[in-house]
């Protein structure tokens, strides 16, 4: 009995091992089958988190503007500026003043057209002076006296009187000052027209800066002269003041017009702000448009003079 007891212990012994072995390798090939799939899976995670980035729109890039602003509108070195802004960050402000308002009534309804808060500036004293300032208000856009001073030299005829001189005397000044805003109605502000010789004559800029300042109206330099005093004078009579940074078209060409919308960019990039002066002109009012949509995707933001100044 003993004998045949421990034949049947080792007999069970060796099926139990048996056992175990055939566990021990089931186990170990399951866990070894399951590294293919997690493969599998970390790739797919991959791939996921690839195509979100690829369309999230958490940077901005001067490529990614609708044509043909892309082609254009931001060339060469401005792409590179741009490049990786968050689009929720405000890169810079930016105010475009629109001079020589007033020769046609058609421009307001351009103005209708385009929805940043730009600032136009009328010619006093022209047949559609009123209406146009009229409209621009209307349209709650900022209305500026784009303000006739006397320049170093003039190519273009004038009627006599329609330019403020160095020549003329402070009570003529002022009557002149207050004539021209009389024909542009709801004006909040005042940029020079001209002026090269004007912006020079600390005397004459001292009669017009205490006038504005009297009505609580601020001035815009068009710089068109390197010795301006207006900057200085201005700081001196605590009047609010600004300069012009860049003429978007002294070429009348789109491809001029886009380089200097590049260095505006750049401008507010640098400094937080900056201020474009253009002319009222079909092809002008046509690349602002676009350049103002595009600028706003690319993280700029488009303000008005008043609110720049304040």
């Amino acid at each position: 009995m003993p004998t045949r007891r421990r034949k049947k212990d080792r007999k069970n012994f060796i099926i139990g091992g048996l056992l175990i072995v055939v566990v021990v390798e089931t186990f170990l090939l399951f866990s070894f089958s399951r590294p293919s799939k997690t493969v599998q899976l970390d790739k797919s995670i991959k791939q996921t988190k690839k195509v979100s980035l690829a369309k999230s729109p958490s940077t901005l890039k001067a490529v990614r503007v609708s044509p043909p602003l892309a082609e254009k509108s931001l060339p060469g070195q401005a792409k590179e500026v741009h490049k990786g802004i968050p689009a929720k960050t405000v890169v810079g402000r930016i105010a475009i003043i629109i001079d020589d308002a007033g020769y046609s009534k058609e421009t307001c309804e351009t103005l209708k057209s385009i929805e940043a808060p730009l600032t136009v500036a009328v010619l006093p004293w022209l047949e559609h002076s009123r209406h146009l300032a009229e409209c621009v208000h209307e349209e709650r856009k900022d209305v500026m006296l784009h303000l006739p001073l006397e320049p170093h030299w003039n190519q273009e005829r004038y009627p006599e009187d329609y330019i403020i001189k160095t020549s003329m005397n402070h009570r003529k000044v002022e009557r002149m000052l207050e004539e021209a805003l009389k024909s542009v109605p709801f004006a909040i502000g005042v940029n020079n027209h001209m002026g090269s010789k004007a912006t020079e004559s600390k005397r004459l800029m001292t009669i017009i800066l205490r006038r504005l300042k009297d009505k609580r109206l601020f001035f815009v330099d068009s710089v068109v002269t390197n010795q301006s005093i207006c900057k200085n004078l201005a700081g001196r009579l605590k009047l609010n003041f600004a300069r012009r940074d860049v003429f978007l078209d002294n070429q009348n060409s789109r491809d001029y017009i886009e380089r200097q919308f590049a260095q505006l960019a750049k401008r507010a990039e640098k400094k937080g702000y900056a201020i474009a002066i253009g002319h009222d002109r079909p092809l002008t009012w046509q690349i602002v448009r676009e350049q103002t949509a595009a600028l706003q995707k690319l993280g700029f933001r488009i303000v008005s003079i008043r609110e720049l100044l304040e």
